[in-house]
């Protein structure tokens, strides 16, 4: 892939979904270039309203394809992405069960590759998208040092989703 001509700033979607973070990034004049997404249907609905390509596979395969060269990416602006919530939420941390809690636990370290991502690729800048508890976790503090050691400045926060004209309050 290499940078379209529409002088839009291009946008790489990871943890894409069917595309709820790509949509804003959309409205605000962004160029929706690439996204990962490792399950199918979200990943096809993705590539049917973005009209562009995505990986449809776990993001540690993405990044190997990136690494090797099988994937070509350049000129992306901004990297997106809300890696998997469900292990630092209140309602994952309710649900019973060792096994859940495990699979929960792995889901915590997708961080890494968004990382990881961002240090292959040096976007101009990134977004990362998370639950407000993310942010009080240990994980957070090895993301952030991990960032910062690529030499990027980390501004966190939580927002409300309502103060953005999204429909539901929701931090």
């Amino acid at each position: 892939f290499d940078r379209k001509p529409s002088g839009q700033p291009t946008v790489l979607d990871l943890f894409a979904g069917c595309g709820g973070l790509s949509e804003g990034f959309r409205m605000a004049g962004f160029q929706l270039v690439y996204a990962v997404e490792i399950l199918k249907a979200p990943a096809e609905s993705y590539e049917a309203n973005f009209h562009c390509p995505v990986y449809q596979g776990p993001i540690e395969n993405f990044i190997e394809d990136l690494k090797s060269g099988k994937i070509r990416l350049s000129g992306i602006d901004v990297i997106i992405g809300g890696p998997p919530c469900q292990g630092f939420s209140p309602l994952g941390k309710m649900t019973p069960g060792k096994e859940r809690q495990e699979v929960q636990k792995s889901l915590n370290g997708l961080w890494s590759y968004f990382a990881e991502t961002v240090r292959i690729l040096r976007p101009k800048a990134f977004v990362t998208e998370n639950v407000p508890e993310f942010l009080r976790s240990n994980e957070f503090q090895n993301y952030t040092n991990n960032i910062k050691k690529q030499g990027y400045d980390v501004v966190c926060g939580t927002l409300s989703a309502d103060q953005y004209g999204v429909p539901q309050k929701r931090r």
